[in-house]
């Protein structure tokens, strides 16, 4: 019997363009913007805040790309799959890599998802946390968090780990950054059937790297 097959991408850039999307989306033509919204950018506690753009993306200052790096060295090797407990919360890998999911994962995945797992290494320490809804997402590896925030309209906000904070009020032109476009920005994707999910997350120093993928047994 074939396998129903979804592929959803948590991009801002299918939020502006009003695309039915997965994860960390605004939905755009709804009646009001999602909840938590803000009008003015928060600096987080920070010192600096500074513009958001491509410039910002394509450089050493992406702390979305340094606040993930460290991440990659506990990451299971991409020819494995784990496999999925029969609960659909947790998933774990022959060398020893668990993904503990904070509600069972519903397979296939719904569209308009939001996701919140840790990773733990082979080593059973914690690898990274990621986490969305409908305000935006939130990576942390090492103690180290990295906050994306959806503004009113079409606006976009980074915090880094350090408090600093980039934002821009109109995300449209990071959509045509020379290097990607739309593959610069920090999102998330994932494809699953009825049996099985792969996921990972775009805008890292390799635009996109695969963090998991699990089978039911």
């Amino acid at each position: 019997m074939a396998l129903s097959v979804r592929f959803s991408l948590t991009l801002f850039a299918a939020a502006l363009l009003g695309c039915s999307s997965g994860g960390a989306t605004k939905q755009d033509g709804a009646t009001s913007d999602a909840p938590g919204d803000l009008t003015v950018p928060n600096d987080g506690g920070g010192t600096e805040v500074g513009m958001l753009d491509c410039a910002w993306l394509e450089g050493s200052a992406n702390c979305w790309q340094s606040t993930f790096a460290p991440a990659t060295s506990c990451l299971p090797p991409t020819t494995e799959s784990g496999v999925l407990s029969a609960d659909n919360k947790t998933c774990t890998y022959a060398s020893g890599v668990v993904v503990t999911f904070a509600s069972p994962v519903v397979l296939p995945i719904p569209n308009l998802a939001t996701w919140d797992f840790v990773m733990t290494g082979a080593n059973g320490q914690p690898c990274l946390q990621f986490k969305t809804d409908q305000t935006g997402l939130t990576l942390t590896v090492g103690g180290q968090t990295f906050r994306e925030t959806f503004l009113v309209g079409n606006g976009l906000q980074f915090t880094c780990p350090d408090g600093s904070v980039v934002y821009t009020a109109d995300a449209y032109p990071l959509l045509t950054c020379p290097a990607a476009g739309p593959l610069e920005l920090p999102s998330a994707y994932w494809s699953s059937t009825d049996t099985s999910v792969d996921f990972g997350l775009q805008g890292t120093s390799t635009l996109s790297t695969l963090l998991f993928s699990c089978t039911k047994s």
